[in-house]
């Protein structure tokens, strides 16, 4: 096969690939090394998809962590393990999340999602909703300082309940 058939096959089926849904260069990367095209076909397509504004790793942080954070309810910690786990580099997931939260932002959402899995377990004995709950929210992302600041901010009978 010639380099210049060889290219365009691995530009289109990126492009088809991007076609499902946003995707990082690294899982871009990883798809046509999977349907092995050489090195230099794999560089000048991703350089293509880049120059074209298809592949933009800050863009897709950014998109994916808003959706992560306004519909999944998930903290910091969950968004940026995702965001990595994609191919994101460390630094655009950071400053996706340093974009998206802002001060008391991620305490906030924490608190609604405990109000709103108050509501659906208040027949549950505090001991053991409080447990759940504790696990449900590190579960979501959240850090251990935001885990407790909500658990304190629970109705007295749940709060005072021992681990």
């Amino acid at each position: 096969m010639n380099n210049d058939s060889d290219l365009n096959k691995s530009k289109k089926l990126a492009l088809k690939y991007l076609a499902r849904k946003p995707r990082s260069v690294k899982e871009i990367e990883i798809y046509l090394t999977q349907k092995c095209f050489d090195k230099t076909a794999i560089v000048n397509t991703l350089e293509y998809l880049e120059n074209l504004d298809y592949l933009n790793d800050k863009k897709l942080a950014l998109s994916y962590a808003e959706y992560r954070k306004n519909f999944k309810k998930e903290g910091k910690l969950r968004i940026e393990n995702e965001l990595i786990r994609r191919g994101i580099s460390s630094e655009n997931a950071s400053q996706a999340l340093i974009a998206l939260f802002k001060e008391n932002e991620e305490l906030n959402l924490a608190k609604l999602f405990a109000e709103k899995f108050l509501s659906q377990m208040s027949s549950q004995e505090p001991e053991k909703f409080k447990k759940k709950l504790i696990h449900k929210l590190k579960r979501k992302g959240y850090c251990d300082s935001v885990v407790l600041t909500v658990i304190k901010s629970l109705p007295n009978r749940i709060q005072h309940s021992k681990f």
